[in-house]
């Protein structure tokens, strides 16, 4: 949390909404978003690899508080979107999560599957359509 104090320190809440949205992971560590460019750069590159283990503590760290909030172990632990391209990254994952549930590994984000589904529900009459955009910074009234 005092990270974040630090972050939101003299900004709006909408101007670290959209750091924390646009400008954070990835990108905020290394200077890139493109996980192939990374997974590269991680053979050689002591800041992409230390990113990658963050990643991985984080994420590993994350699931590992949702299945301690369950009265049971899951059947299944799912990894999605783009990183689950990352061999390295997923194997290292798998290795520390395969004690609670098998990992299941479905690369991709499926957007646009998600985007028709949406759609679809809309078209159906069975939710009305919304819209979303990123936050952004505003400019000071």
């Amino acid at each position: 949390a005092p990270a974040l104090l630090r972050l939101a320190g003299g900004h709006r809440p909408d101007e670290v909404l959209a750091r924390l949205a646009s400008g954070s992971g990835f990108l905020a560590l290394t200077g890139s978003a493109d996980l192939r460019d990374l997974e590269t750069r991680a053979q050689e590159d002591p800041g992409v690899q230390a990113a990658a283990s963050a990643l991985v503590h984080q994420a590993c760290k994350a699931v590992g508080e949702q299945c301690g909030a369950l009265s049971a172990r899951p059947d299944a632990l799912a990894l999605t979107g783009g990183v689950a391209r990352w061999e390295a990254l997923v194997d290292r994952i798998e290795r520390r999560l395969s004690w609670i549930a098998p990992v299941i590994v479905v690369p991709g984000e499926l957007e646009l599957e998600a985007l028709a589904e949406g759609a679809g529900r809309v078209l159906l009459g069975l939710e009305p359509p919304r819209e979303w955009s990123p936050p952004r910074a505003e400019a000071p009234a």
